[in-house]
């Protein structure tokens, strides 16, 4: 698999959902930002955003699939058991986020990337692996969905992307910019009761033509 091609399986497998994944993240920034300036003071309210921020996003990021019911958004925690996140999944794709300081500016490093970049990024074929891939997990594809604050007001969303990066979460083999699904007057997702569920491929009917015996 190439980077092109790790690239079309996001989006292949999260389609419309990554509309609702850039709102999730686009809208926790002046959400957070409005609450903490209501509930902290002042001198402290900069130092909690960040925080906040982070758990709106995750939040909404456990609630993704009563939207979608084909997407599992499993929560784990980091080796350390220090942090929390949600990790989405679908078919061949993984997706995780984190600030970053730029699209193609690399998260800082965290257990949990590395370790599920290290399995799925074997199939890209574009680094020496250091172990080798279980077989289920070959064709998978890991993604980070990378976003920042505007740096002159931190209560928008200057960009949002995927990485994907290699075993190592060292490089950037392939990214998709998502800004232009940005929507700022959207506001925050509210999921509605009813599930947005993937139609099924429609089969082509064929009529069979049955051959007459000569004189028949």
């Amino acid at each position: 698999m190439q980077p092109d091609e790790s690239k079309q399986q996001i989006l292949d497998d999260f389609g419309d959902a990554l509309r609702d994944i850039v709102s999730i993240v686009g809208g926790a920034y002046p959400a957070a930002y409005r609450f903490v300036q209501d509930h902290h003071d002042a001198a402290v309210a900069r130092d909690h955003y960040p925080l906040e921020r982070r758990a709106m996003i995750e939040d909404r990021f456990a609630a993704l699939p009563s939207r979608y019911p084909h997407i599992r958004s499993v929560p784990s925690l980091n080796k350390k058991d220090t942090s929390g996140y949600y990790r989405l999944s679908y078919n061949r794709s993984v997706l995780t986020q984190s600030k970053t300081e730029g699209l193609l500016s690399l998260p800082r490093d965290a257990d949990h990337r590395r370790t599920l970049a290290t399995t799925p990024q074997l199939a890209l074929g574009l680094f020496a692996p250091e172990s080798q891939a279980r077989a289920e997990d070959a064709d998978a594809v890991y993604g980070v969905v990378v976003h920042g604050p505007d740096e002159a007001d931190c209560s928008r969303m200057a960009f949002i992307g995927i990485q994907i990066p290699d075993a190592a979460g060292k490089t950037i083999l392939a990214h998709i910019n998502l800004f232009h699904l940005w929507d700022e007057g959207h506001g925050p997702v509210a999921f509605p009761t009813v599930p947005i569920i993937p139609a099924a491929p429609r089969l082509k009917i064929v009529a069979r033509q049955v051959e007459q015996e000569p004189g028949g």
